[in-house]
């Protein structure tokens, strides 16, 4: 349900930038930016119960407003190390973290006379890597790297030409050997173009 809700708002972006962009000639104009990351991993059910769903972390990304409607960005994600301890009761413990690049078409939509405010559609791919340790039963250590698409929707503030905040939830395609079946990011954050 949650990826239905995504591509709705997705779509309600992407598609009227795309219509007015026709009229618009484009430009470019960089920006860097900076992302506190919550992500939500849902796992399957032989994975259920043994790792934290719970990752915070860092994106940082570097990207290029190319029209009135349209930008290009590219980004790095981090997350802290996430634990579980003494799983049921079993001595085991495991710690997860993920990593890894990422790369997203962007559609704007301003709201309202003034243009400060913009609802976001974002559509991309990322190559992410989870690194999983376990100890007190006998396991040991192991990563998994993956390429997976993702999409998303949000809105940004322009707090001065050059200043805006924004956040974007995504939904983010997992599978990382069959342990998960698809993650959700919220990203908070800033960004500074030149």
């Amino acid at each position: 349900m949650r990826k239905y809700v995504l591509a709705a708002l997705l779509s309600a972006t992407v598609i009227p930038a795309f219509a007015f962009a026709a009229a618009d000639n484009f430009f470019f104009k960089p920006y860097v930016g900076t992302d506190y990351q919550y992500t939500y991993m849902d796992y399957t059910n032989a994975a259920d119960g043994l790792f934290s769903s719970s990752l915070h972390g860092v994106n940082g990304h570097v990207g290029a407003r190319i029209h009135q409607y349209f930008g290009i960005e590219g980004g790095y994600l981090w997350t802290g190390e996430a634990g579980k301890d003494n799983i049921s009761g079993s001595g085991l413990n495991t710690r997860i973290r993920l990593h890894g690049f990422n790369a997203d078409l962007l559609g704007y939509l301003p709201v309202g006379t003034s243009k400060r405010f913009e609802l976001i559609g974002t559509i991309g791919g990322s190559y992410l890597t989870a690194n999983v340790r376990a100890s007190g039963a006998g396991f040991g250590t192991g990563s998994d790297s993956e390429w997976k698409p993702r999409f998303g929707a949000g809105a940004q503030y322009w707090l001065t030409d050059k200043l805006n905040l924004r956040g974007i939830v995504r939904y983010q395609d997992a599978n990382f050997s069959g342990l998960a079946n698809e993650a959700i990011t919220a990203n908070i954050g800033i960004n500074y173009q030149f």
